[in-house]
């Protein structure tokens, strides 16, 4: 039996991982940013995971094409998104054999774009010169 999602199922982790991403950005990047910037932000993660589903490699250049975006804007972009943890990069052979360019991928683990969980108000705060308790 084949264990691949179903359509339904790949749109709703999709949509799961867009929000989840959404989510991480509106955090992380400035508060004085304009909306447009950030949807801008959530334009090119979304571009990534096209260009990935769709077997292309994604690299700055591809996305400056599929996007109609400068390339200097996606170099910026793509970097605060490897930053915050939404996506991955790796060095690859430029496409035209001299030198190096880098591709990006879409980090698809919910849990790598979740908030880390706060620590229990509870629990008590090794400070100077004082030992954590061990449990038993």
């Amino acid at each position: 039996m084949d264990k691949l999602p179903t359509m339904q199922a790949r749109k709703t982790l999709l949509g799961s991982l867009l929000h989840a991403a959404w989510e991480r950005m509106k955090e992380t990047l400035p508060e004085d940013m304009t909306g447009n910037m950030k949807t801008q932000y959530l334009g090119i993660y979304s571009a990534i995971i096209i260009l990935h589903e769709s077997g292309e490699t994604p690299t700055a250049t591809s996305l400056s094409e599929f996007t109609g975006t400068s390339y200097p804007s996606i170099s910026k972009i793509t970097r605060e998104l490897v930053r915050m943890g939404i996506v991955g990069r790796h060095q690859i052979l430029a496409s035209h054999g001299k030198g190096i360019q880098y591709s990006f991928e879409p980090l698809y683990q919910l849990r790598n774009l979740r908030r880390e969980p706060e620590p229990s108000v509870d629990a008590p705060k090794a400070g100077p010169g004082r030992r954590q308790r061990k449990k038993r």
